[in-house]
């Protein structure tokens, strides 16, 4: 006999009084898969906080800090310890004044498993490598801002990644990467974030500037080493102090690397915009994290290339366009949203999609689409229509939960309709709650089958059904746009058999008519258009 148990998620409250608990570190303790733990304090202070179970970590308001100590560069701690095979969420906090004395990585965060922040700022942060982040698992951020974090060679070896230092899968979407400062004495690299041989690096519309490296170091905005894999599309990387913009040892792919704007790089390059962005400083442009504006002669203004599925905000919440969208973290407008406390915390559980597509192959259809980043998702119900507004259920895919790594899906259609198939996936979450994708469409052209004839078509009263010879038997079967069976019958090789279609109440529309012989599973597929008048006369 084998039991599952099963896990209730409960929302554990941490405070200084009145709350579930008055330590983060005691409120994971007690949780368990799934729960989420929710920040009340203004200033909360707490380090050395061991995350080893899937949970979620919470602002309770927008601001609310979590802090290794009460100032910054003093003391020896960094804020959070995330386990190897823990999936953890951090969203609508601001981790400061973590700080490292010796040769010691990530600043504020050490991350083992796997890692999104949303919504959050890491700020005056110190390490020896990764000044906010060091991260050997993977790592997501999504509307976040990393600033003002520091690392040093401290009498060891050179110094890496201001901000971020990442060996494993890491992608940044509307994120900005501004102020960071790599303070080596020589060779060190990456003033802003340093990706290391092995890791793939994802970086869609995020911003990374005014960051700096010391004496001889390379790349002051990024840095990326022999061995690492790249992705960047629609990003500024410019502004940055004491190198170029980025360095470049990987394997930028050409086909995935768009309209990014980086004034000088190194190394491996390839064709960059070089024009000026125009950044305004790191500044309350709106939203809940601090952004770089576009001054009104930005050359990323309209600049980017459009995504499928389109990103439809930008870091602060605006609404980015959909043809023109702006390059980098921030769309120039005049409408932004207040800064709000993200669902996370109460389970709204989003997917973000790099792609959905589908497309016909021989007689099926495949559908195929990659998440950038998935929170607590269940899954993806399939769905298909014959008329883009009468929907079906096809069947159930099973999400990864919790993931910042780029997952790609499959599936494939066997029962498509000839003709124009509509498809759309739910995205439903643990809670139940679920949200619904692009549609997508695929015409599967409509063959003869394996010999087999129909007339007259257009048929009115009577269709007339030729069957092949040389393949044993056929069953015939017409359907409906639902995929109903409306009628059915066995032919033997060479014969003939005809439908008096008044004799099964057929009203006006498109129908099929799918014959398969025996011993195969060749499915061949004829339109049939039926047109009735109301008294069944043409």
């Amino acid at each position: 006999m084998t039991t599952t148990t099963l896990f209730a998620q409960i929302t554990r409250t941490v405070c200084a009084s009145g709350c579930d608990f008055t330590t983060i570190q005691a409120a994971i303790d007690a949780a368990v898969i799934g729960d989420f733990i929710a920040v009340q304090d203004a200033v909360h202070t707490e380090n050395s906080i061991l995350v080893n179970k899937d949970v979620t970590i919470c602002g309770g308001a927008p601001g609310t800090i979590v802090q290794a100590t009460n100032n910054p560069g003093t003391g020896n701690f960094r804020i959070f310890n995330i386990s190897n095979g823990s999936t953890v969420t951090i969203n609508d906090l601001v981790l400061q004044n973590g700080n490292l004395l010796s040769n010691l990585n990530g600043g504020a965060i050490l991350n083992n498993g796997d890692l999104l922040l949303v919504n959050c700022t890491l700020t005056n942060n110190r390490a020896h490598r990764g000044g906010a982040i060091a991260s050997s698992g993977n790592l997501g951020l999504i509307d976040c801002t990393v600033s003002n974090n520091t690392v040093a060679d401290l009498g060891i070896s050179r110094a890496s990644g201001g901000g971020i230092y990442s060996g494993g899968i890491i992608a940044l979407v509307n994120t900005t990467i501004s102020g960071n400062d790599n303070q080596t004495g020589g060779a060190g690299d990456g003033g802003g974030m340093t990706i290391l041989a092995g890791a793939i690096f994802y970086a869609i519309h995020t911003t990374i500037a005014n960051n700096t490296i010391g004496v001889d170091g390379n790349g002051a905005g990024l840095s990326a080493q022999t061995g690492s894999i790249l992705e960047l599309a629609n990003n500024i990387i410019a502004d940055n102090i004491g190198a170029e913009d980025f360095y470049n040892q990987g394997l930028l792919l050409p086909t995935q690397n768009t309209t990014n704007i980086i004034p000088t790089c190194a190394g491996s390059c390839l064709t960059f915009i070089t024009d000026d962005p125009a950044l305004l400083p790191l500044a309350d442009n709106g939203g809940c994290t601090q952004t770089h504006d576009l001054g009104p002669t930005s050359a990323a203004i309209n600049a980017g290339t459009p995504f499928d599925p389109e990103i439809t905000s930008d870091q602060r919440g605006a609404a980015r366009s959909l043809l023109e969208p702006d390059i980098g973290a921030v769309e120039l407008t005049a409408t932004v949203p207040p800064c709000l406390v993200s669902l996370l915390c109460e389970g709204l559980l989003p997917v973000e999609f790099l792609s959905f597509e589908a497309r016909p192959d021989r007689q099926s259809v495949v559908l195929s689409w990659t998440t950038a980043i998935e929170v607590n998702n269940e899954g993806f119900a399939v769905e298909r229509s014959t008329d883009g507004t009468n929907w079906e259920f096809l069947d159930f895919v099973s999400g990864r939960g919790s993931t910042s790594v780029p997952t790609d899906y499959r599936y494939e259609d066997q029962t498509a309709f000839p003709g124009t198939n509509y498809y759309r996936l739910k995205q439903i979450d643990f809670d139940g709650q679920f949200e619904y994708s692009e549609i997508r469409t695929a015409l599967l052209e409509v063959s003869g089958g394996q010999g087999l004839s129909a007339f007259p078509n257009p048929a009115s009263e009577t269709l007339n059904i030729q069957v092949p010879e040389g393949r044993g038997y056929y069953r015939l079967q017409l359907l409906n746009s639902l995929g109903q069976v409306l009628w059915e019958k066995s032919l033997d090789q060479g014969s003939q058999d005809r439908i008096r279609l008044r004799d099964h109440d057929l009203a006006p529309g498109t129908y099929w008519l799918i014959s398969t012989p025996n011993g195969s599973d060749e499915v061949g597929r004829q339109v049939l258009r039926v047109t009735l008048t109301p008294d069944g006369r043409n």
